[in-house]
């Protein structure tokens, strides 16, 4: 009972992972302007961005990425990074940039003309090398298909380590934070008994010199 579930749950995982296409998202592009989105996937992954544009402005498709390799804690405290062009292309009606991903990466949609508001349609997905069928050889579909099941059970590893990495630098940086902020409070109680007691001896002070006690 206990391997069904887990076939079962490997194919459902297996089913999630290999769909065929992401929701569709769409934006306005309205004026002379840069919009960027962050496409974050694995290392080494091929991945497929679609785009249709209605109706469609002057301007260019890009896709930047990192010299080095994106940290979560770079990205946290805002660090500066050089990029590299991937992808450009110009923009039209419709258009598909297909590229190897090197992990947190830009695409960026710049207009210099834009007559009216445009409607842009984006999807972006993850891209599998293709397997064609081998009619020569016997059980060519089957061979076909285990390709592509070992490439998806590739992704589907390769995804997860990625996960686990960013999971692991992201726990690192929080007991960073966390050891940094213990003192803190601590400094701040310093203050305030090191500014009570002066304050009592000069009030102190200030009474017995008047002569009030």
């Amino acid at each position: 009972k206990n391997t069904m579930l887990a076939v079962f749950a490997f194919l459902l995982l297996l089913g999630m992972s290999s769909s065929s296409s992401a929701p569709s998202e769409f934006f306005l592009i309205e004026r002379k302007e840069m919009r960027c989105f962050q496409v974050d996937f694995p290392p080494s992954t091929i991945v497929a961005v679609e785009y249709t544009l209605d109706p469609v402005p002057t301007g260019t498709v890009t896709i930047k990425g990192p010299t080095e390799k994106n940290s979560w804690s770079d990205t946290f405290r805002k660090k500066e990074q050089k990029e590299v062009m991937l992808k450009t292309e110009k923009m039209a009606a419709s258009g598909s940039l297909v590229y190897t991903s090197q992990g947190l990466t830009h695409l960026c949609f710049k207009s210099s003309v834009v007559p009216s508001p445009s409607k842009c349609t984006l999807s972006i997905k993850r891209s599998h090398p293709s397997h064609p069928v081998q009619d020569s050889l016997e059980f060519g579909q089957i061979l076909t298909d285990l390709n592509l099941l070992r490439d998806r059970t590739t992704a589907i590893i390769a995804e997860a380590d990625y996960t686990k990495a960013a999971e692991v630098e992201f726990h690192d940086q929080s007991l960073k934070m966390n050891r940094a902020a213990v003192w803190w409070p601590v400094v701040q109680i310093m203050v305030l008994i090191v500014t009570g007691f002066a304050w009592v001896v000069n009030i102190t002070a200030f009474f017995r010199k008047k002569k009030l006690v």
